[in-house]
């Protein structure tokens, strides 16, 4: 990477770096493991979506007490569910703009 990026500027010694401070990190970047903005393919970003769901289900489900807590975690659920649902209307179009880039 690059000072310009807005991704972290993490430098490494005799390593490759971006030509575009504009460009998108992914998983496969050398610098991978220090960054936060990893982007991921559409089922892959699917299904952390959906373990996460499952996850909160059985936290609302198994939350005691706390009022606070048990609303904090159903608007967490909610907003994971949104994020699933608008992935998979997403989906034709992302899969549409992978397989034009790949080439």
């Amino acid at each position: 990477r690059v000072k310009t990026c807005f991704a972290p500027y993490l430098p490494l010694k005799n390593k490759s770096k971006h030509s575009s401070p504009h460009m998108a990190p992914i998983s496969t970047d050398l610098d991978a493991i220090y960054s936060r903005f990893n982007y991921v393919d559409p089922p892959s970003f699917q299904a952390q979506l959906s373990a996460n769901e499952q996850e909160l289900n059985q936290l609302v489900r198994e939350v005691q007490g706390s009022a606070i807590e048990l609303f904090f975690a159903q608007m967490s659920l909610e907003r994971v569910r949104n994020e699933l649902g608008q992935s998979l209307v997403e989906l034709k179009d992302e899969e549409t703009l992978t397989e034009r880039y790949s080439r």
